[in-house]
């Protein structure tokens, strides 16, 4: 059975942000490529963040509160993301 040319760019494209995210935590933030390879990888694991929050929309707070907690736990997953961890 082959695999869906959407499913299989899209497996691509989460390799290169996972690729993108390892590179940064390599990286000095006085990098010139820092800040947009950052924003990179922000912009790319930004749907997941938003998926997680629309699981707990039918908790009493408005959608929108919920997305920006997301966001802000996204930035700083990616700010604190240690590579030597060992987790995916």
């Amino acid at each position: 059975m082959d695999v869906p040319a959407e499913s299989d760019e899209r497996s691509r494209e989460r390799a290169a942000a996972r690729e993108a995210l390892n590179r940064l935590r390599r990286m000095s933030a006085d990098d010139p490529e820092y800040e947009a390879l950052r924003e990179f990888v922000i912009g790319e694991y930004m749907s997941y963040a938003r998926f997680v929050a629309h699981r707990f929309r039918l908790r009493g707070e408005l959608v929108q509160d919920i997305e920006q907690v997301a966001y802000l736990g996204l930035v700083k997953a990616v700010d604190n993301f240690d590579p030597d961890y060992g987790a995916a």
